[in-house]
């Protein structure tokens, strides 16, 4: 993406940043579903340089396709709508274009989010109502500081050194030169036009984030990540062309601290690694030879190591529902595990919960079949009404 907005050397400082990046080297010490949120971001990113260089409506489908199914994965994925929206400063100024513009839009969005529209189709609409419900009433229940000041100065600061730069005096030098370069080049907007897509792109999610009404938790701005490692990028290689030593200070400074951060992300949160996980499995695997295993999770960290553990053992074909039940769990720093009775997995005050892998999936992917949806009892548009009713008389 950097090579496609200003050449070779560019994309060099943007791999070197998101080698680096504290939040993707995070990402990757504890994988889950939004961890793939940064890719789909990136692809629809380049679709939509590649569009302003060539106009082709098959990239307008996909640009629909990736969006729809980074929302379907996520849905803070929702606020990448704009990269949608700017496509359309691609297009001559014709009603006709415009509108099968955004009937191919349409298109790739239907087509990557059909699987859930069927699920719904079957399941009283399920997701959507939940969606509608959040959006019209539940998102003003709780009452949250969410000044401007506070988003600017404090919030957005923090969240830039966690995707690159580590350190916040790093950050703000960063800031700053995204903030002067891209003053003094709007006279130069042909030259830069491809970075200013994505800037562009960039600022009208972080005025839309300002108005999420929830606590913003890390994964809530793994959208942000491509766009602030190019933002940063592009800065600092505009640096370079007007002084190559500044220019190298600054990237050097920016990779320092991230690694430095990277270390401490790695060393801190994360105490238990694979090879650490698999010598608890070869201890379980000796003491019961040629046996399977289900894995349980104690109440104050049910999934922390637990889960992992199960995963390794079903890779190694030894993690099933009809094993020998082994509860596990995470006392100061270390892994402790003890042979479960069917007494302790059905005793009313529950103190170990199902991680093994199959547990898992089921609660995850297919809840639904063991605790089937019904449809909600009232009128659900009458609920929504009065619900209404009450927030604006309040």
């Amino acid at each position: 993406l950097g090579s496609e907005i200003d050449g070779k050397w560019m994309g060099l400082i943007a791999l070197l940043y998101g080698s680096v990046s504290p939040a993707q080297v995070d990402s990757s010490l504890s994988v889950w579903n939004p961890t793939i949120i940064p890719i789909l971001v990136i692809v629809n990113l380049l679709i939509l340089i590649s569009f302003f260089k060539n106009n082709n409506f098959v990239k307008v489908f996909f640009l629909g396709f990736v969006a729809g199914l980074s929302w379907t994965i996520h849905f803070q994925s929702i606020l990448t709508f704009t990269v949608l929206l700017v496509s359309f400063f691609a297009l001559k100024r014709k009603v006709l274009i415009y509108l099968k513009h955004l009937i191919f839009i349409i298109l790739g969005l239907i087509f990557s989010i059909s699987p859930m529209i069927f699920f719904d189709f079957r399941h009283y609409w399920h997701n959507f109502q939940s969606i509608l419900i959040y959006l019209m009433i539940d998102q003003y229940a709780i009452w949250f500081p969410n000044s401007w000041k506070l988003y600017v100065f404090k919030y957005w600061p923090n969240a830039w050194a966690q995707i690159i730069g580590g350190n916040l005096f790093v950050v703000w030098l960063l800031i700053t030169l995204v903030f002067i370069f891209s003053l003094l080049n709007v006279r130069k907007y042909k030259i830069n036009k491809m970075f200013y897509v994505i800037f562009i792109t960039f600022i009208l999610e972080y005025i839309l984030f300002r108005y999420f009404r929830v606590e913003r938790y890390q994964y809530y701005f793994l959208f942000a990540h491509p766009s602030v490692l190019v933002i940063s990028a592009w800065a600092s290689y505009q640096l370079i062309k007007i002084n190559v030593y500044l220019g190298t200070v600054v990237i050097f400074l920016v990779i320092f601290f991230s690694i430095k951060q990277d270390i401490s992300d790695i060393n801190s949160p994360h105490p238990f690694s694979v090879s650490k996980l698999r010598e608890v499995n070869t201890i379980i695997y000796n003491n019961y030879p040629g046996e399977t295993f289900d894995i349980y999770g104690c109440s104050s960290n049910a999934a922390f190591v637990s889960h992992p553990l199960a995963l390794l053992m079903y890779y190694d074909g030894k993690n099933t529902l009809y094993g020998r039940k082994i509860g596990v769990c995470e006392y100061s720093g270390k892994i402790n595990w003890i042979v479960l009775s069917n007494r302790d997995i059905t005793v009313e005050k529950k103190e170990w919960y199902g991680r093994s892998t199959d547990t898992v999936y089921m609660e995850t992917a297919e809840w639904w079949k063991t605790n089937p949806i019904t449809k909600g009892e009232g009128d659900y548009w009458k609920f929504i009404l009065s619900n209404l009713l009450k927030r604006y008389r309040h």
